[in-house]
C-alpha cells in the first residue's frame, strides 16, 4: 500500500530518542528510558568517543550549517552518564537547548534545502515534545513557527510544518465529539485547498481519512473523503491523483451497508467473475494479500465458517491485492483455498485504475464485507465473532456434530 506521508525531512540518526529524553516524554521516567537503551549501557568512554576531546559536548559551535549538522549528529549519539533519574534530568536540561541553538544557527547561516529541512525538523520535534510534556511556552513557539519560517523565506518548509501540525491535531482529536472533530477537518480541508497538493498534503488527507473511518462518524467521514479527493485529484503527481481515487472509493465503501456492491474481475482460473451467480447466497468479500500475516490468520477463521455454512449457502470471494500473480497462485494451491480468488492487479492499468481495491478505497487489509442473499451489504469489517453473529442471523446456527457422527 502506498505511503504518502510526504514528510521528507532527513532524520538525524537517533535524534528523536535524544530529544524524547530531553523533554521527559518517554513512557516511565527518563531514567528508565535511558536504562533500557543499549547505547546507554556502553562504557562512558565509548559513548563519548565521537566527541571532540576536551570540549563541552553540548557547546554549540559558531560555524556554518554543515558544521551545525555535524554537531547535531554528535549530539544524537550522547546519552546520560548513568541510568538514574538525576543523571537523566541533568542530561535533559542540556540536550534540548543545544539542539535548538544549532537548528537556529543553521537557519541563520544560508542553508541549502536539506540543511534547512533538518533544522526545522529538529525544532519541531523539540518544541512538540516539550509541549506534550506541558510546556506552554514551547506550545506557543511551535504554533508560531510556521509564520516565522514564512517571514524568514522558508515558505515551502512552513507549509510542510503546518501540514505536520494539522496532522497532529486530527490524531489528537480522534476521540473528540463530532463538532470538535468537524472543526479540525474543516481547517485541514481549507489548508489543502490553499496551495498545491504535494506529498505533505496527501499524507495529511490520508490521516484524516483513517482517523474518521475509525471515529464512527460515518457521515463526516464520507463527506470529508469526497472533499479531499476533489482537492487531490488536481495534482500532477500521479501517485497523489491515484490516492484521490482511493479516497473517493473509501467514501463509496462507507456507504455500502444497505446498498448493493458491484464486483468485477478475473479469477485465477482465467474466468470473469460472475457476480450475479452469487445472488441467493450469503457472500463474504475478502480483500487480502499473501504477504499480509493478519490476512493469513483471517483465512483460518473464514475457512471454519465456510466449512460450517457452505452447505447452507455461504460463499467467499477473495480479492487479492498481490502484485505477483505467481506467488498468489502458489499460495492458493498450497493452501487449497476452496473459494474463487480474483487477481485485482489485472484491473490496474497504467493510466486507468479499475481495481476493486481502488473502487472501494481499501488501503489497509484484511478488509471483509458481508453481502446477503439479495446482494445487499449487511456490514463491513466483519471479522471473528461478528461474522459468527451475522451468519447465525442470516443462515441459522451452525450444525453441531454429535459425538460418534462420522457423516460428512
Amino acid at each position: 500500500m502506498m505511503d504518502c506521508s510526504g514528510w521528507r525531512f532527513q532524520r538525524i540518526a537517533a535524534m528523536a530518542a535524544a530529544i524524547c529524553l530531553a523533554c521527559g516524554c518517554a513512557k516511565g521516567t527518563a531514567g528508565e528510558a535511558a536504562s533500557k537503551d543499549p547505547v546507554a549501557e556502553k562504557p562512558q568512554a565509548e559513548r563519548k568517543a565521537a566527541e571532540p576531546q576536551g570540549k563541552d559536548p553540548f557547546a554549540v559551535p559558531d560555524g556554518p550549517p554543515d558544521e551545525q549538522i555535524q554537531f547535531l549528529q554528535r549530539l544524537s549519539k550522547l546519552r546520560p552518564d548513568a541510568p538514574d533519574e538525576k543523571s537523566a534530568r541533568e542530561f535533559n536540561a542540556k540536550v534540548a537547548p543545544a539542539a535548538m541553538a544549532a537548528a537556529e544557527k543553521i537557519l541563520a547561516g544560508k542553508p541549502n534545502d536539506e540543511q534547512s529541512a533538518v533544522a526545522v525538523q529538529v525544532m519541531a520535534e523539540v518544541l512538540s515534545m516539550k509541549a506534550q510534556a506541558g510546556d506552554r511556552e514551547a506550545a506557543a513557539q511551535l504554533r508560531a513557527l510556521p509564520e516565522r519560517l514564512e517571514k524568514g523565506g522558508f515558505a515551502r518548509l512552513a507549509r510542510r510544518l503546518r501540514a505536520m501540525l494539522l496532522r497532529q491535531q486530527i490524531v489528537e482529536a480522534a476521540g473528540a465529539d463530532l463538532e470538535s472533530l468537524k472543526k479540525v477537518v474543516d481547517a485541514i480541508t481549507k489548508f489543502i485547498a490553499s496551495g498545491p497538493a504535494g506529498p505533505a498534503e496527501a499524507g495529511l488527507a490520508m490521516t484524516v481519512s483513517q482517523v474518521l473511518e475509525r471515529s464512527g462518524h460515518r457521515a463526516l467521514a464520507i463527506g470529508a473523503n469526497r472533499d479531499l479527493a476533489k482537492l487531490l485529484e488536481k495534482s500532477e503527481d500521479r501517485a497523489i491523483a491515484r490516492l484521490a481515487k482511493s479516497l473517493e472509493g473509501m467514501a463509496r465503501r462507507l456507504e455500502l451497508p444497505g446498498h448493493a456492491m458491484p464486483l468485477e474481475g478475473t479469477t485465477l482460473d482465467g474466468k470473469p467473475l460472475s457476480w450475479d451467480a452469487f445472488r441467493g447466497k450469503v457472500v463474504l468479500v475478502q480483500f487480502w494479500a499473501t504477504w499480509c500475516a493478519p490476512c493469513r490468520q483471517e483465512i483460518k477463521s473464514i475457512r471454519k465458517h465456510y466449512e460450517a455454512y457452505h452447505g447452507r449457502g455461504f460463499e467467499v470471494v477473495a480479492i487479492s491485492v498481490d502484485e505477483d500473480r505467481e506467488e498468489l497462485e502458489t499460495f492458493v494451491k498450497e493452501n487449497r483455498l476452496p473459494w474463487p480468488v480474483v487477481f485485482d492487479q489485472a484491473l490496474k492499468g497504467e493510466k486507468d485504475d479499475q481495481s476493486m481495491a481502488t473502487r472501494y478505497g481499501v488501503l489497509s487489509i484484511p478488509e471483509v464485507i458481508l453481502v446477503n442473499k439479495e446482494g445487499i451489504v449487511v456490514a463491513t469489517e466483519v471479522r471473528g465473532p461478528a461474522l459468527d453473529e451475522h451468519l447465525e442471523k442470516l443462515l441459522g446456527p451452525p450444525e453441531v456434530k454429535k459425538e460418534g457422527d462420522s457423516s460428512k
